[in-house]
């Protein structure tokens, strides 16, 4: 499956994380656990891990509309049968 960044690159796990132009501006938080953002770095180590959660939650990477899920508000009692 090509990116739609520019319908030509293949859509790897690598492109995603390391290259995609539609995250970019999100990168910098995989920079900060693995400089390379390499993926043994991310998934080799907790700082990393986290990184990669925040990332994902953030930019919608590798969701199928490839934008970030609106955020769930918890229930809260008034929100519960009587």
């Amino acid at each position: 499956i090509y990116c739609p960044c520019d319908g030509e690159t293949l859509e790897t796990r690598e492109h995603i994380l390391r290259e995609c132009n539609r995250y970019s501006h999100f990168r910098n938080i995989l920079e900060k656990a693995s400089r390379s953002i390499t993926v043994s770095e991310i998934l080799g180590t907790t700082k990393g891990i986290q990184a990669l959660h925040n990332f994902l939650q953030l930019s919608g990477a590798f969701t199928h509309t490839g934008q970030a899920r609106p955020q769930a508000n918890p229930p809260t009692y008034e929100d519960e049968p009587e």
